[in-house]
Order: structure tokens, then C-alpha cells, then sequence
């Protein structure tokens, strides 16, 4: 018998895969297919099928009973985990300025990857648990994305090394203890210690954190680089972006056009993704490169799932996403359910990312991309050297958006989506106006559009042409009428990740 079998997306039910498998399992018993349906956990039957097709056994009955037994032992732990993930005490939050988390995460995380010690049985308990993410506390969500993300580094196929890129600005009760600031979450020493534990045992793979001042005026680089210098913080930096524009010999190709003096962020990071690219080990390792915030909000100890794609497979660029499935956007006080109508904020997002899918079409990412404004990604430090000679053109709002529109330009594969847990502080309030999402989203998606269209905007260019003449017309007054008919559109069953309207329908909204 010729085995043969066409791989399918991971949110398909075990019931949709059995029926496109049914050929492909004809020899297994009525019983045996029960079991695997019982199982509910699409992962381990794809790993059964492939490794079915892998081996083609000369007795594949026998091969497949063989399996089934050791399948039933790690069904047998998945089902033991949720149960006691079950039982925990339910509403727990997580306060990023309670350090003592840092113990608990950790402690957490090893024991489900004792528990669940292959990547197949991690994803089959989070498939689970993160389709109750309202009933599970942050710490154990945190901690199961930990351990899958330690078990994907444990796991790379090659070495690598990643540096942490850090833009600070106005950053400085992030930076500090909660005794000196009560919303203080002592960042610096905390991230050096999520990566410490990421890297532990793995000794191919490496990694650095490097701050970069923003021309902070309250002196966050400074601040950072007292606690590296004092403390003598792991694997940690701390440079000044105005000490690259002020000397012109020392500016970077990127940063041609930055202006000296004003805040932008983008600029920063821009600065410190140059300087990853500059910083890869000659040891032969895959060099990649983490946007992070100076806040905890995204935990270091997910890197692993950002990096897994980078080193693992064609990707070059991994987005973070929140909202997507198996994402965890949550505040600090208790856990919340997953995106809905209902999310704050949902209808300003589905509304930016139907304006990028429409903009943007043949960018395959932004099809699925929900949340690419997310500050946590992953780079290969190889397609950031091609990207920069484009060359990029913002600096602030809407600069990480481009480079991964520009990404996504270059071939199908490029950009993956890493759902992450995210834990946001009570301050951190998301758009406070329809001003800023007018400022800091719909601008932005425009301004790429106009300085890259020929390359990232080939699509139906009468359908295009209409939504960007749409899009062009409103301002603040006409995006708060459209937003809020938006959101009286929506319903508990309206789709947020596929939206589609016309642009007629648009306009009766506003």
C-alpha cells in the first residue's frame, strides 16, 4: 500500500482531519480509531501519520499498535496535566512587579516539561488550555508557553544566537525595583534572567540584550546602563542613539535621514537591529534578532517560539500575536477570555487589518496577520541587511510595520505567527483615542503603502485604488463615526480575522 497525505492547518478539528486521512488509516481497527479520536489532540495524529509515512513498515498494523500504545501513554499525561491545570485556584493574575513570579514561572515550567517532555504533547495541553484561557491563571498560561518555548531551543536543529533589542524611552519604572517605583518591574536584571533560563543546558545556543537610549529625556538608557554596570547584568548592553547621529562616521546607512534630536522609536530600533547584524558570532551560528519592550509584558522566556520558525524552517520574520488562536492577551489582575467583539478595542483592530489586507494583498502574512502591531518579533539578521538596503523609510509609528510588509514582499514563507501570552499592566491602556488610532495605525499603513506599493501592493488594483481613495478621505471625525458603527456591526459570530466589507458598505458606516 502506498501511503500518501496532504498535511493540514493545526485549527483543524480531529474529526475534519480523520476524514481527509480516512484512506490513508484504512488498516486501523474501528477501536483504534476511536481511541485517536478520543484523544482530541490533532498534533499527536499528524506525528502518528508521519511517522507512519517516515518508516513505511513492512507490517504497518503492528507499527501503528506499537504507536498507539506509546501515544495512549502521552495522552495519558496530557490529560493528567489539564486536570490539575483544572484545579488550580481560578482568577489568579499576574503582577509584573511581584519578581517572586519569576520563581514560580519557572518552577511551573519545568514540571509540565517533565510532565509533557515532547513538543506534540506541549501543543496538544495548550490547544486545550488556551480554549479556556478565561479559566486558567496568567502564571500557568505563562509558564506552558515557557516550556513550549525551552522546548523548541532545546530542540533547534543548529546552533544560533539571538540578541534581545531593547528601545528605551520614558522607561524608567519599568527599569526600576518596585521599592523605588510601586509600578516598578526591574526589568533589566528580570530579562537577563527569563533568557538564563531559556539557554539553560543549551550550549549552542546563546544570546544578548542590548538597550538602546531613545534620546530618553528622562534618562532611561542611563538609568539601564548604572544597573548592567553595577550589577554586572548577563549578557547585557546599553548604547546611545544620539551618539550614532551626532557623529556622522559613525551613522549607519539606516539611520541616513534621522533627524538629531527628536524621539523616534523606530529610529532606535532600527539602530539596534543594525547592530545585531553586526554583533553575530563568526562560530558559524544562526544570527536573529528580538524587538522587545523595556516593559515584561511579552516574557523573554517565549522567545524560543519566535526563534523555532527562524532556525527551523524558511522563515525569516516571526510576528507575536495576542489575539490569534493560542494567543493570551490578558491584564495583570485575572485571566480574560479570548478575542471577541466584545475585546476592547476589536473593532479599531479588524478595521486596521482589513485596510492591510486590502492595501497589501499579495502579502500572504497579512491574510492571517491579525496583530502586527504587537512590539515582539524575530528577525534573521540575513533578510534585516536586505531590507535596510531597500532602504526603509519610517522612523516613527508604523516602522515595524514596514519592515515586515517589506519582509513579506520578498516570498510566501517569509513571515510566520507565534500566538504569545501577553500580560498588560493596568496603566497600559491600549489606544486612548480614535485620534491615536488614526495617528499611529491608519497613516502609517497608508504611508507604506505609498513608498512601497510597487513592490508589496500588487493585487486587484481596481478593488485597491477604491479603498485607498476610501481610506485617504477620512480624518479623526470620520475614522470615530466609522469605528463606532463598526463595533455596533459586529456580533458574537462575525469573523474578526477575515472582515469584508466593500467599500460601499463603508461608507453608509461613515
Amino acid at each position: 500500500r502506498v501511503f500518501s497525505v496532504t498535511f493540514l492547518l493545526p485549527e483543524l478539528s480531529i474529526n475534519n482531519r480523520f476524514s481527509q486521512h480516512s484512506e490513508r488509516v484504512a488498516l486501523m481497527q474501528d477501536s483504534e480509531l476511536s481511541y485517536l479520536k478520543s484523544i482530541g489532540a490533532p498534533e499527536l495524529f499528524d506525528k502518528l501519520v508521519s511517522q507512519l509515512l517516515d518508516a513505511k513498515p513492512g507490517e504497518p498494523r503492528m507499527f501503528l499498535l506499537e504507536k498507539l500504545m506509546s501515544m495512549k501513554e502521552n495522552a495519558g499525561r496530557i490529560s493528567e496535566f489539564v486536570d490539575r491545570a483544572k484545579s488550580l485556584p481560578q482568577g489568579k493574575g499576574y503582577d509584573l512587579t511581584d519578581t517572586s513570579a519569576d520563581d514560580q514561572i519557572e518552577r511551573y515550567a519545568d514540571q509540565i516539561l517533565d510532565a509533557l517532555p515532547t513538543l506534540a504533547e506541549l501543543k496538544a495541553a495548550e490547544s486545550t488550555l488556551t480554549q479556556m484561557q478565561d479559566q486558567m491563571p496568567n502564571i500557568l498560561l505563562l509558564a506552558l508557553k515557557s516550556a513550549i518555548s525551552r522546548r523548541i531551543i532545546l530542540d533547534l536543529p543548529q546552533p544560533a544566537h539571538v540578541t534581545v533589542v531593547v528601545t528605551l524611552l520614558k522607561d524608567n519604572a519599568a527599569l526600576q525595583k518596585k521599592a523605588e517605583n510601586p509600578k516598578g518591574q526591574d526589568a533589566v536584571r528580570r530579562k537577563a534572567r527569563q533568557m538564563t533560563w531559556l539557554a539553560r543546558g543549551k550550549d549552542d545556543f546563546s544570546w544578548d540584550i542590548l538597550y538602546v537610549d531613545d534620546r530618553c529625556p528622562v534618562g532611561s538608557g542611563k538609568m539601564a546602563l548604572d544597573i548592567v554596570d553595577k550589577e554586572k547584568v548577563a549578557n547585557s548592553s546599553v548604547v546611545f542613539l544620539e551618539d550614532y547621529l551626532k557623529d556622522a562616521s559613525k551613522t549607519p546607512a539606516v539611520l541616513q535621514g534621522a533627524s538629531s534630536g527628536a524621539c523616534e522609536r523606530g529610529a532606535a530600533a532600527q539602530l539596534g537591529l543594525h547592530l545585531a547584524t553586526e554583533r553575530r558570532p563568526s562560530s558559524g551560528k544562526m544570527a536573529i534578532a528580538v524587538l522587545n519592550d523595556a516593559s515584561l509584558s511579552a516574557d523573554l522566556r517565549q522567545v524560543g517560539l519566535l526563534a523555532g520558525p527562524i532556525v527551523s524552517d524558511d522563515t525569516k520574520i516571526t510576528v507575536s500575536s495576542r489575539y490569534e488562536p493560542g494567543g493570551v492577551s490578558c491584564s495583570s489582575s485575572q485571566p480574560e477570555p479570548a478575542l471577541s467583539p466584545n475585546t476592547k478595542h476589536a473593532a479599531e483592530m479588524t478595521f486596521c487589518h482589513f485596510l492591510r489586507r486590502q492595501l497589501f494583498s499579495n502579502a500572504v502574512v497579512l491574510q492571517q496577520g491579525f496583530d502586527l502591531h504587537c512590539p515582539f518579533k524575530a528577525f534573521n539578521v540575513d533578510i534585516l541587511k536586505e531590507l535596510f538596503a531597500i532602504p526603509v523609510k519610517q522612523r516613527a509609528a508604523g516602522w515595524d510595520l514596514e519592515l515586515v510588509l517589506l519582509g513579506a514582499s520578498v516570498g510566501k514563507q517569509v513571515v510566520s505567527v507565534a500566538p504569545i501570552v501577553w500580560i498588560q499592566q493596568p496603566e497600559e491602556q491600549g489606544w486612548r483615542s480614535v485620534d491615536e488610532v488614526f495617528k499611529c495605525q491608519v497613516q502609517p499603513i497608508l504611508q507604506c503603502y505609498d513608498a512601497h506599493k510597487e513592490r508589496i501592493a500588487k493585487g486587484n488594483a481596481n478593488i485597491t485604488n477604491e479603498v485607498v481613495q476610501y481610506a485617504k478621505a477620512l480624518d479623526v471625525t470620520k475614522l470615530d463615526k466609522l469605528i463606532s458603527a463598526i463595533r455596533a456591526d459586529l456580533t458574537q459570530h462575525y469573523d474578526l480575522f477575515n472582515p469584508h466589507w466593500s467599500v460601499e458598505s463603508l461608507k453608509k458606516f461613515a
